[in-house]
């Protein structure tokens, strides 16, 4: 059995500050279009995805439809499996059913897979074990080939983590000892695989470049084949997907003008108990550009608080 392995797709319609698509959300279609497209031309009916399908739970609905309506072709010739990630809940809370992943669900179109027990693929021996985020890794408790679809914070080895004092992970191959044949995970948006004679572990990473930090990463997604243990990774060809590296010297300026303005909130100011209107009060009290104000407020608009 072959098995197709998106990475973090994170649909959104706001642009980040470093791409150069005109439209952005089309760009991200095409390659949901162009990987799920490949599934069905090679015979692949099976496809995990390790959550994070939305940058945020307060999504639109324009983002759900097209979203929808993308899977809708694909509904008689593939079946989806994925778990949620932090980006696809409200507060971080996978006991909340009111978020745009369920609707996805709801309408048939993926399949979310519990922490309680493993979801059988057709009438084959594999199992998919599903670990949301913030859940815990279950047990295999089912013979044959078993899969652990997982959102969680995973780095090849410890010399590659994102930043120098970054904790919060885990070594890929640690999660072999957990017994599964295969692990794919999310949350990392770097592209790798790990395997040896214990297993597989793919973590394909983002769908799309969203900094300039990832200006070495190669959108793609993942083949495994269960019979051989071969991996494939297939590049994205959507020819939009570039960058503007001049934003890494204007990014340099608004964090320096972003440290400025908090440390200017740290001073005493009459202040009121809605946080979106005391932020808004700081930036007409500080001289800041359009640009860095524009950070600002897109963070409040979409926060969870």
């Amino acid at each position: 059995m072959k098995i197709l392995n998106l990475g973090d797709l994170h649909f959104t319609k706001r642009k980040p500050r470093a791409r150069t698509d005109k439209d952005y959300l089309s760009t991200m279609v095409d390659k949901l279009k162009e990987a799920l497209t490949y599934a069905q031309n090679n015979e692949i009916e099976i496809v995990l995805q390790p959550g994070d399908w939305f940058d945020t739970a307060k999504v639109s609905h324009e983002v759900v439809s097209k979203v929808c309506s993308v899977l809708e072709k694909y509904r008689n010739c593939l079946s989806i499996f994925c778990v949620a990630g932090q980006h696809d809940l409200h507060f971080h809370n996978t006991n909340n059913p009111n978020i745009p992943l369920n609707v996805l669900k709801e309408a048939g179109l993926l399949y979310i897979v519990p922490n309680s027990s493993p979801v059988q693929i057709g009438n084959s021996s594999c199992y998919i074990y599903g670990t949301s985020w913030g859940q815990k890794i279950p047990k295999t408790t089912m013979d044959g080939f078993s899969i652990l679809l997982i959102h969680t914070m995973v780095i090849p080895n410890k010399n590659e983590k994102l930043w120098e004092a970054q904790e919060d992970y885990i070594v890929g191959k640690d999660l072999f000892s957990y017994g599964f044949d295969l692990v794919v995970s999310g949350d990392n948006h770097n592209s790798f695989f790990v395997q040896n004679e214990k297993g597989t572990l793919i973590n394909a990473g983002s769908m799309m470049r969203s900094t300039v930090a990832q200006i070495k990463h190669r959108p793609g997604f993942y083949i495994f084949d269960t019979d051989t243990k071969e991996v494939k990774k297939v590049l994205y060809t959507v020819k939009n997907d570039t960058l503007d590296l001049s934003v890494k010297e204007r990014k340099e300026e608004i964090d320096e003008n972003l440290n400025s303005f908090i440390s200017g909130l740290k001073k005493s100011m009459d202040i009121g108990l809605d946080y979106k209107a005391n932020i808004h009060k700081a930036l007409e009290e500080h001289n800041l550009s359009s640009e860095v104000s524009e950070v600002i407020k897109n963070t409040i608009e979409t926060a969870e608080i």
